[in-house]
């Protein structure tokens, strides 16, 4: 039985010369992502640190809407040309263990 949202964020590294190209086109998935069932949050993060490293993080209602997602058409695209831009990358899918309801405080 599932058990609250899915987060899932992932850690984008594009290849040299390419960074803002692989930006571009993270950046093409926010519509449609945003606009499929299930979808809670999709946001697009870009290190300060590294300009070649993009953070994806979503969050969705189920597992089963997740699912959908890697299955969409739009993101099958994306992956279908990511090696153009695209040197490594690697995915997370977690649930929330527990919450800070304030800045120094922990929900029990």
């Amino acid at each position: 039985m599932e058990r609250g949202n899915i987060t899932s964020f992932g850690v984008c590294h594009a290849v040299q010369g390419q960074e803002d190209e692989l930006g571009r086109r993270m950046e093409a998935l926010i519509a449609p992502t945003a606009s499929e069932a299930g979808c809670l949050r999709y946001d697009l993060y870009r290190s300060d640190a590294n300009p070649n490293v993009w953070i994806f993080f979503e969050e969705w209602e189920s597992e089963a809407a997740l699912k959908a997602h890697v299955a969409s058409a739009h993101l099958k695209s994306f992956l279908e040309t990511a090696d153009e831009v695209l040197a490594e990358a690697s995915s997370y899918h977690t649930r929330l263990v527990r919450r800070s309801l304030e800045s120094g405080q922990v929900a029990s």
